[in-house]
């Protein structure tokens, strides 16, 4: 299996479970498309790493998330707002058996037993989680209505300009907004 020293989250970005190597050293397993490698790093460094190389920051991408939604534990993760990229946790990032799932990839889910939900992803891929189906359905909701708070807005802004023109004009201090004919 092919090995990387490090890793940024991108569309393709399935999932990204926790990996021990031989040493006990925790690294990651990255499902991308139809690819699977190993990464040099913690899920978490992989989840931090690829927001900073997004524009963001990963206590303020939790901060975000917790505004919108409210003070609530483990929230989703948006990773880049102009990529649609948003990740969900099935456990505390904390824990090194955490497991972090790309939403635009989650396909459908069921219940496997009392404590454990298997997700169907892109590509045909399945992921078994240790949490009971209601929760992981909260979750995903969750995620889903966060997208939603933080897009909806932004595009509906678009929305409401559309069919103005915004000029300057050369002897003119300020911008005009005229409706384009």
């Amino acid at each position: 299996m092919e090995v990387r020293k490090s890793y940024c989250i991108n569309q393709n970005t399935i999932a990204i479970t926790p990996f021990f190597s031989e040493h006990g050293e925790l690294f990651s397993r990255v499902l991308e498309g139809n690819n699977i490698f190993i990464v040099q790093q913690k899920p978490l460094l992989i989840i931090q790493e690829s927001l900073l190389q997004f524009g963001g920051e990963y206590k303020g991408a939790v901060k975000a998330a917790k505004y919108h939604l409210g003070e609530r534990y483990m929230v989703p993760i948006k990773i880049s707002g102009l990529h649609h990229i948003y990740f969900l946790s099935d456990q505390s990032p904390k824990n090194h058996y955490c497991i972090w799932i790309a939403l635009h990839h989650i396909e459908g889910f069921e219940k496997e037993s009392l404590q454990r939900t298997r997700v169907y992803l892109s590509c045909g891929h399945v992921i078994i989680v240790s949490m009971r189906k209601k929760q992981f359905c909260d979750k995903l909701n969750l995620a889903r209505q966060y997208k939603a708070m933080v897009e909806e807005p932004f595009y509906s802004l678009f929305k409401q300009l559309d069919g103005y023109m915004i000029i300057k004009e050369l002897d003119e201090l300020n911008y005009t907004i005229k409706k384009k004919e």
